[in-house]
């Protein structure tokens, strides 16, 4: 069944995700937060900074934009550095539409908190804006 997905980081790990789920056929939306990688995936489709020697599928589309990411969207993927998860998750609160799935494939510990990333976006996340939570 065609999903439509959230991927919330386009480093090495959120870029080769949103390949991998967009040749099993589902939309992919790529978020990041700097505009010249952002172009970069939509006008070159590639993402040289973190791999380097790949083209990616011109169906992926990049943004900047965290409610456009969003819109729509069956599943939201946090792929972010772990210092960043809580405030992206912020944002992500009262953007969420319907009951999207909530995955993350980020490793490691907040600093602060000693709190793992699961736990983070239960803190941060309205219970009745996701279904699940789930690690990849």
């Amino acid at each position: 069944m065609k999903q439509k997905i959230a991927i919330l980081g386009a480093g090495s790990w959120g870029t080769a995700l949103a390949m991998v789920l967009k040749d099993n056929g589902h939309d992919v939306c790529l978020w990041g937060n700097n505009a010249s990688q952002i172009e970069e995936i939509n006008t070159n489709h590639t993402n040289h900074q973190y791999l380097p020697e790949v083209i990616l599928n011109e169906e992926i589309h990049a943004t900047k934009d965290l409610a456009k990411a969003l819109s729509g969207a069956n599943a939201v993927l946090f792929v972010l550095p772990t210092k960043v998860i809580r405030l992206v998750a912020k944002q992500v609160a009262p953007l969420l539409e319907g009951n999207p799935v909530i995955i993350h494939a980020s490793k490691g510990l907040e600093q602060e908190s000693y709190l793992r990333i699961s736990e983070i976006l239960k803190q941060e996340l309205p219970k009745d804006k996701y279904q699940n939570i789930v690690v990849l």
